[in-house]
């Protein structure tokens, strides 16, 4: 990926496999800035009221507006997830600028710089925000370098499914353990109330017996 030569629409088809990490983030940002204000919008892309439209709903409502020529929408989209992500911008900004004070002006970066950039980029934010932000705010890493990017991602999704594939197996042994014991409890308690019943039982028989005797 050139960023510099990168058509907005065309930054926004290469990350299509994160839009529902996007559109989650924005969601709300849509619904009160756009939708809100543009219900033809809503009803002609959505099929339905906005306010009821899930994440899943809005990725594609939004992909048809934008294959449809309403490219303006991906700035918007882009400029709604900068401003939640002040802290990397920062972090860029500070790194940048001990390459050049007007750093939007670059068009190259050494290679081994850039690395050095995203590497820490990586380790304080993530793989998947930095290719974000690196791809929505121009920063020329080379494109060698943004398909790393995306490799790591993919690699940080991985262990974060099966990280959480690990605790949902965790959680459904606790849950079936907690269940088990449950029913051990209950099944002890309903004997040891007919123990109760039958001791109580032999002691009322005993006395009773014991009476006939003595007459």
């Amino acid at each position: 990926m050139e960023v510099k030569k990168a058509t907005p629409k065309e930054k926004f088809d290469w990350i299509q496999e994160w839009h529902p990490y996007l559109f989650n983030l924005v969601k709300r940002d849509l619904r009160n800035e756009h939708l809100r204000n543009d219900p033809a919008f809503a009803k002609k892309y959505l099929g339905k009221t906005f306010p009821k439209a899930d994440t899943q709903e809005l990725v594609e409502g939004y992909r048809a507006a934008i294959q449809d020529g309403q490219e303006g929408l991906v700035d918007f989209l882009f400029q709604a997830w900068l401003l939640k992500k002040t802290d990397i911008y920062h972090y860029f900004a500070e790194e940048l600028s001990k390459i050049s004070e007007d750093f939007t002006e670059l068009d190259t970066l050494d290679s081994q710089v850039a690395k050095e950039i995203s590497d820490k980029a990586v380790h304080q934010f993530g793989a998947l925000d930095t290719i974000l932000f690196a791809l929505m705010n121009g920063v020329v890493f080379p494109p060698s370098l943004f398909e790393e990017l995306k490799k790591k991602a993919h690699e940080e999704e991985r262990i974060k499914k099966k990280n959480a594939d690990e605790q949902a197996a965790i959680k459904d042994r606790e849950d079936l353990i907690r269940d088990y014991e449950l029913r051990l409890q209950r099944l002890m308690d309903k004997y040891e109330k007919k123990l109760l019943g039958m001791e109580k039982k032999y002691h009322n028989d005993t006395a009773a017996l014991k009476k006939q005797l003595k007459r």
